[in-house]
């Protein structure tokens, strides 16, 4: 077995932390102290690994650890073309991305488990968007999910503060804005 197998072996999560000038790895249960000597990288119970094959094991893992850290959205909409440009730019920046015309996904918040949820105050449906987001406000389970209101309305940012949204973008919106906005609450 070479060291790169037992490294793919035992790796569950990793760490690093300086320690003089060496980099600490956790790595399941295994400590290992990692310190570059002549070329090569030397473990501390006496294993030797190229340094070759620690960035193929990093770029291996890196994947894994990007997928860990994608944020969710859940993005409910009035119009189905704004949806689906904001669900592809999204997408496009690295959100796992729900959406959908009704409130179905809020329906299924508990699964989703979302970062943040972006909803049209004049969604389809029995209720506005900005009671939606209060509903969700009021409730521990969910009070901690970031809820940006979205709207055409003038009063748009008196009707994010009164349903307590944690943002809001407002109608026609810029892409860049629209980015930017929920990076911040994600």
């Amino acid at each position: 077995m070479t060291v790169f197998n037992a490294l793919n072996i035992f790796v569950n999560i990793w760490n690093p932390t300086t320690i003089r000038n060496k980099s600490l790895f956790k790595v399941g249960h295994h400590t290992w102290v990692i310190a570059a000597v002549n070329g090569l990288t030397k473990i501390i119970n006496s294993l030797y690994i190229s340094p070759i094959d620690i960035q193929l094991f990093f770029s291996l893992y890196l994947q894994n650890i990007l997928v860990i850290m994608t944020k969710k959205v859940v993005l409910v909409q009035d119009n189905e073309a704004i949806l689906d440009i904001m669900d592809q730019v999204l997408k496009e920046e690295g959100f796992d991305v729900t959406s959908s015309l009704t409130t179905e996904p809020i329906e299924k918040i508990d699964e989703i488990e979302p970062d943040v949820v972006i909803v049209d105050d004049y969604i389809k449906g029995n209720k506005k968007g900005s009671e939606v987001i209060e509903e969700l406000k009021s409730v521990p389970e969910t009070e901690d999910i970031s809820a940006v209101l979205t709207s055409t309305a003038h009063d748009l940012p008196e009707k994010a503060k009164e349903c307590k949204a944690d943002d809001y973008i407002e109608k026609p919106f810029d892409i860049d804005h629209m980015i930017e906005v929920v990076k911040k609450n994600s």
